[in-house]
């Protein structure tokens, strides 16, 4: 909920990973200039200001793109995803999504799978897809493939199923999920 606290730290950071420092990992998973600008990217998406979340996510999709590395890749898609659903884009977010769940399965990237597959799910739903959105999510929830990436991401995959019936007209599911959600969250310490 700090948007501006963290726009203004990734925003500090941006300069210290320029040139050279912007195609070395640095000891991370990711690389930090893609990484920042994922996390840059997606604050400035939630508190609207999606063109600049653009400008900062394009960028590292280009060094992702550049250095090849799958890990970056996905997380600056996930980020890019979220911002064409946020734009009303469920179909292009729908195929940036996909992509994304093929560059994880393929690479091993499980931390991310959860997050991926949710967000999936969910612009399948936004795109009209309802009976494979919810298809996706439920098995999702059914392999606990949440375990992959940490107890948020079972939140996630509860979310986006959630509204996902939602979408689908079917409330006492999405009542259920919802519920679900909210007390993976009080569990967790995450509300």
């Amino acid at each position: 909920g700090e948007f501006d606290r963290a726009i203004a730290t990734h925003e500090a950071l941006l300069p210290l990973l320029d040139g050279e420092r912007e195609r070395k990992r640095l000891g991370s998973v990711v690389y930090p200039s893609v990484g920042v600008r994922a996390f840059l990217g997606s604050s400035l998406i939630h508190i609207g200001a999606l063109d600049a979340a653009e400008r900062h996510l394009t960028a590292g999709r280009r060094i992702a793109d550049a250095m090849r590395h799958p890990y970056s890749l996905v997380m600056v898609n996930y980020s890019f995803g979220n911002l064409l659903l946020r734009r009303g884009e469920a179909a292009a977010a729908t195929a940036t999504f996909a992509a994304a769940l093929t560059l994880c399965r393929d690479n091993e990237v499980h931390t991310m799978l959860p997050a991926i597959v949710a967000d999936l799910g969910l612009a399948r739903a936004m795109n009209g897809e309802l009976p494979a959105a919810i298809a996706l999510l439920e098995d999702a929830l059914a392999q606990r493939i949440y375990r992959t990436g940490g107890k948020y991401t079972q939140f996630f995959l509860l979310h986006a199923a959630g509204r996902a019936y939602l979408v689908a007209g079917r409330l006492v599911e999405a009542l259920e999920r919802a519920g679900e959600a909210e007390a993976v969250t009080l569990r967790s310490g995450e509300h």
